[in-house]
């Protein structure tokens, strides 16, 4: 017997009227980017595992870093939350770009050290999971880019 294809977007699909489909479609690129944030966090947490494991002294900068990307996920959900609900998203949104951008820039400041390879490797992670994250609240990807880049320290060529 062949397993089963039904997948739960598809099904309702064909239950709703198309002037939802187009709100369906924004939720699904969202859970798509919100997924790949949740990549990057785990990544980002067997990086940390491996940090601790070397018995080496963690930046305080470090934790700042990894709060400001907690709010950010936090925002982000709420701001999902608040659009599949009809409420106005958008001052969650903003708060989860803003938090994002601020965990970018406070890990940023860790680079300049010469920091361990774990650190470097949490660094990279927070920068790709505050990509997903801006994302996932409606940036296109070039801003997102240039704005992630941009508070990491890095100049556009």
């Amino acid at each position: 017997m062949r397993p089963s294809t039904w997948s739960p977007p598809e099904t309702l699909r064909l239950g709703l009227r198309r002037r939802h489909l187009g709100k369906l479609v924004d939720v699904e690129a969202t859970l798509r980017q919100l997924d790949y944030a949740a990549r990057n966090i785990r990544v980002l947490a067997r990086a940390g595992v491996t940090l601790t494991r070397r018995h080496t002294a963690t930046p305080p900068e470090l934790a700042a870093a990894i709060g400001a990307l907690t709010a950010a996920v936090r925002s982000a959900g709420e701001a999902l939350a608040r659009d599949l609900s009809g409420a106005d998203a958008d001052r969650h949104a903003h708060s989860a770009d803003a938090a994002a951008l601020k965990a970018v820039r406070i890990a940023a400041g860790l680079l300049r050290s010469d920091p361990p390879l774990p650190v470097t490797m949490i660094v990279g992670q927070i920068r790709a999971a505050a990509i997903d994250l801006l994302r996932g609240v409606g940036h296109d990807d070039v801003t997102v880019l240039d704005r992630v880049d941009e508070a990491l320290g890095l100049s556009r060529v």
